[in-house]
């Protein structure tokens, strides 16, 4: 019965109704649910799922048994005490969310300005900062495999061998894939590495890397390259040159860093009102023995 009162009550909501009303919604035991406090409640919960509860008193109970649980937990913290750890973490975390609290408030103090003409201007002044893409390169490459540890000299000689036939026409960079390359995922490809490099990029090998970047044009090889995977030969396919992006591109980027900074600066002002006062009264006594106090 009091369970269909309940299902009634929030059914119906009175029209107009006080937010502050001190009305009380649930009622079990020592727990009590104001009107006031279901009210915000209801707004976390998605509106697929309120529509839902309206008419569904299986979804309803559901939903209202998610409200109450976790309340009735946290009622259990009142029974700890300051000599209790329990109590301390239970404080400490009301101090950090209403401190996350008020800060957002606060730095609704500090709406954002209208920033465009700035980021204009730091674009103007440091272009390649804010717009630079860096060169690609795209490669293929014929995989002599040798796990670390091994010694690779002889495949070395082989790979020098092959080198040779390459940039003197004897033998077709596709021929040597097919003959030599023990990379199943590119050998399938031509060799090729299907994808952009820029110089360092951290996916891929740092010898592999500079290797490819000192091949003066596409078509030309580097020498033989060691990686952890083996030997490489590695072919120059083509070249993306670097370029500085127009602003248009790079605008959302510059606003973001300015904005960022304007938030750092706010932030650190409204810090500023909260920093230990002169007229603070400090037990330097007490502080002393309890930093001297070992920590576990």
């Amino acid at each position: 019965m009091i369970l269909a009162m309940m299902f009634c009550t929030i059914a119906q909501p009175t029209l107009g109704a006080d937010p502050s009303s001190d009305v009380i919604v649930i009622k079990d035991g020592e727990l009590e649910i104001t009107e006031q406090e279901m009210q915000y409640a209801l707004k976390l919960v998605p509106e697929s799922v309120r529509k839902l509860a309206q008419d569904d008193p299986g979804t309803r109970y559901e939903l209202l048994t998610e409200i109450v649980l976790p309340r009735k937990k946290a009622a259990l913290a009142s029974a700890f005490n300051p000599s209790q750890d329990e109590y301390w973490e239970l404080r400490f975390a009301e101090i950090a969310a209403r401190q996350k609290i008020i800060s957002t408030k606060l730095l609704a103090e500090y709406p954002v300005p209208d920033f465009k003409a700035l980021a204009l201007e730091r674009y103007t002044l440091q272009p390649e900062k804010y717009g630079l893409v860096p060169e690609e390169r795209k490669g293929s490459h014929i995989l002599f495999r040798s796990p670390p540890g091994l010694d690779r000299e002889p495949l070395r000689e082989k790979a020098t061998n092959v080198l040779a036939e390459l940039r003197s026409g004897a033998v077709t960079f596709t021929e040597a894939v097919e003959l030599y390359s023990e990379d199943p995922g590119t050998a399938k490809k031509g060799g090729l590495l299907d994808r952009w490099i820029t110089y360092g990029d951290p996916s891929i090998s740092p010898p592999f890397s500079e290797a490819l970047f000192a091949v003066d044009q596409p078509g030309l090889y580097s020498e033989v390259t060691d990686t952890q995977f083996g030997l490489h030969i590695i072919r120059l396919e083509a070249i993306k040159p670097s370029r500085i992006q127009e602003f248009d591109e790079v605008k959302s980027k510059v606003l973001t860093e300015i904005v960022k900074e304007y938030r750092t600066l706010a932030q650190q002002e409204i810090n500023s009102r909260f920093l230990i006062s002169e007229d603070a009264e400090i037990d330097v006594e007490a502080l002393d023995r309890l930093f001297a106090q070992p920590t576990q």
